[in-house]
């Protein structure tokens, strides 16, 4: 993604922290926003509104915000701190605190913050505006990709009819992806059953996704397995048959492509939500949270 300069965001921090189990205040009173992807339950008040946290939330936190967080269990979580470039003054606005539940895109999260981390903390010596030009677009990238997994969740709510024809095709193909079955499907029928082109949906796809429609479904699909592989205790086999390829040489194929490990090797890592509060099963809808 290119991004001009002067429209990037600036990066003033990124990486993955770990805490105890605690109350406690923070005044986060400078300047910077703060994007926060949580792996752990807590209860978050930013000013007046209440959020209950669960593992792959996502909380964009506004500047001088006065935060209280509690942590019954210990845990981690990933935070970009970033003074927005700027303003696009044909874009909109939204009111923060906002609260987005990932569930499934948690995994694309961290893999997107990682690399923003990775470039901000090799920001230094000869190479370091390079870096940090990377760092910034990494991070309008995530910004973006974020706002549009936002966008989706709010059509899958009901408002989808503000956007154009073809985002309404963009995002009901995005559904029909991510939907186990789609592995018997061809790009041209997902295409047909949007009732736009192919052609048209193809380069349509990528500019939202920044991925075509077969990445996107590989990388759901692999996503969807790696959910139950820390959330249950399903055999591989078992794993494979929920997310729609029963074939063990496709699987392990597509797993090693996205994870980077075969799936036998990821299990034997741990499966680190099975003693969380998080209930065992299929992740719930995904949904834009508003303060309680």
């Amino acid at each position: 993604m290119v991004v001009p300069i002067d429209l990037a965001p600036t990066v003033f921090g990124c990486g993955r922290f770990s805490h105890p189990a605690q109350h406690f205040r923070e005044n986060h009173r400078n300047h910077t926003f703060m994007v926060t992807l949580f792996s752990y339950v807590a209860m978050v008040r930013i000013g007046d509104d209440d959020f209950s946290i669960q593992p792959g939330d996502v909380v964009l936190f506004p500047a001088h915000a006065d935060i209280r967080y509690h942590f019954p269990r210990p845990g981690s979580h990933w935070c970009l701190r970033l003074l927005p470039g700027i303003p696009d003054p044909s874009g909109g606005t939204v009111r923060l605190p906002v609260l987005c539940r990932l569930d499934l895109h948690r995994f694309e999260a961290q893999r997107r913050l990682n690399a923003i981390t990775q470039d901000w903390m090799a920001a230094s010596g000869d190479q370091r505006h390079a870096f940090m030009y990377a760092a910034r677009t990494g991070a309008a990238s995530f910004i973006t990709w974020l706002a549009g997994v936002m966008q989706d969740q709010a059509g899958a709510a009901g408002s989808i009819q503000s956007l154009t024809r073809m985002q309404r095709a963009t995002v009901q193909a995005a559904e029909i992806l991510r939907h186990p079955e789609s592995h018997d499907l061809a790009m041209t029928e997902v295409a047909r059953r949007c009732s736009v082109s192919h052609n048209r949906l193809t380069a349509a796809f990528r500019l939202r996704y920044g991925e075509s429609m077969i990445a996107y479904r590989n990388r759901c699909t692999i996503d969807r397995a790696r959910w139950l592989f820390d959330t249950t205790r399903l055999t591989i086999s078992e794993v494979r048959t929920h997310v729609g390829v029963p074939d063990p040489h496709h699987f392990n194929k597509l797993f090693r492509r996205v994870v980077g490990a075969a799936p036998a090797r990821y299990c034997q890592q741990g499966r680190p939500l099975l003693n969380s509060t998080v209930s065992s099963g299929l992740p719930t809808n995904s949904g834009t949270v508003q303060p309680s």
